[in-house]
């Protein structure tokens, strides 16, 4: 087997054989062997200055490529990471992405970024979004997702659109800062400083409403109970009396909202729960004919029974008050080992997009009647057992509440 060859560098050939042509045309012209060294130095100093730069521009090189790798890792871990194509379907996605939203790859790529939209953002928002990268131009702006368990998360999204050689975009690269805790967090303090001004009205009208109000029912009621069965006035005293018992239950949401009592966790199984809470609905709405289905799996919790039968029932009477009479509604459940979740579907209108964000504010209600607090009082009671409330359109129409409580065992 023949020596390897030695690999000679090619700088060095090239002066090899620029020595070996100026010495041969210096002695060719009859120059002396000074004016050759000068020569053959100087041919060796550009050379080697040459060889100097290369070397520096490849450490540079070498260090822009180090500092990209380490700009692409850096994003990766703390940044949401998407590319799609010119239709905005996912070609890529980062571990990231699919660590916050529970989706697996496999789950995201082929399809559009509707796979995580909650439905929870305000109107316009993604039309501006794709006029604005449609355009070649950059988009910035929050947008609220929804992850696989169902549970909203909010991102600071940047979309980078990547134009082609016809100067049209041909990609889109959106890079996301996940923002739920710093929202959730401006939230809660919202939400604390109406609840010290609400505390301070509810006192006000527990002493001055409440307490007149028990006194006239008693009056009313003693009234009643004089007049004949078939007295009309006995008629009319018994819907006062009634109209009495809704302006008392108004007061006692205000005052449950206001001041919410302290949580007393105890064993209890879900379909326990079900069967009470959907016990007192159907005393409340059975003359509608609505009827009341539970399909629950095996489950059991550590929570507050009274607080969370409350909080069942609130959504009940919601999804009994969407719907028409005669209306079936099915109370489900399942669980998994860490949770137990709770499903109430109704055949009812639905709600609108652009309502759907507000549906958990106090005092907000579409009906004539009604305080607006049932839906925010369940869920600040879920909230506080650790668990997630949100109501989603159904495909088939109507809407589901969807529950997911910690088992806390």
């Amino acid at each position: 087997m023949s020596p390897p060859v030695p690999r000679v560098r090619l700088p060095i050939v090239l002066a090899s054989g620029a020595v070996i042509l100026a010495g041969g045309l210096a002695t060719w012209l009859g120059y002396g062997p000074l004016a050759v060294a000068l020569c053959v130095a100087a041919l060796l100093v550009g050379l080697t200055y040459h060889e100097s730069h290369g070397l520096t521009a490849r450490r540079e090189q070498r260090r822009s490529e180090r500092l990209l790798r380490a700009f692409r890792d850096a994003a990766a871990v703390a940044k949401i990471v998407s590319i799609t194509d010119r239709d905005g379907v996912i070609t890529e996605v980062n571990d990231r992405f699919c660590e916050v939203s529970g989706y697996s790859r496999n789950d995201l790529i082929g399809r559009t970024h509707s796979v995580v939209k909650s439905g929870d953002n305000p109107p316009g928002l993604f039309e501006d979004l794709w006029s604005t990268i449609a355009s070649g131009r950059i988009w910035r702006g929050e947008i609220c997702n929804r992850k696989w368990t169902g549970e909203p998360y909010w991102v600071e999204s940047t979309i980078v659109p990547v134009l082609g050689g016809d100067g049209t975009p041909h990609e889109f690269v959106a890079i996301q800062t996940d923002v739920t805790e710093r929202r959730l967090a401006a939230q809660e303090q919202r939400e604390q400083a109406s609840l010290a001004r609400l505390g301070e009205m509810a006192a006000v009208v527990a002493h001055e409403v409440r307490n007149p109000l028990a006194g006239l029912r008693g009056v009313l009621q003693i009234l009643r109970d004089r007049r004949p069965e078939a007295d009309e006035e006995r008629r009319v005293l018994t819907t006062m009396v009634d109209r009495i018992d809704g302006l008392d239950r108004i007061v006692s949401d205000l005052l449950h909202y206001a001041h919410p009592r302290v949580i007393r966790r105890v064993p209890l199984t879900v379909a326990t729960l079900l069967e009470r809470s959907v016990a007192l609905a159907g005393e409340t709405f059975g003359s509608r004919g609505i009827v009341f289905t539970i399909e629950a799996a095996p489950c059991t919790l550590v929570g507050d029974p009274v607080q969370l039968e409350h909080a069942v029932t609130n959504l009940l009477a919601n999804a009994a008050q969407a719907s028409s009479d005669g209306a079936r509604i099915v109370v489900s459940s399942r669980a998994d080992s860490d949770a137990c979740e709770i499903w109430i579907d109704d055949d009812g209108h639905g709600i609108p997009d652009d309502l759907r964000a507000r549906v958990f504010e106090p005092f907000f209600t579409t009906r004539s009647r009604g305080t607006g607090l049932g839906l925010p009082t369940a869920s600040r009671i879920v909230t506080a057992h650790g668990g997630t409330l949100f109501l989603e359109g159904r495909e088939s129409g109507g809407t589901r509440a969807s529950l997911r409580l910690p088992r806390g065992r």
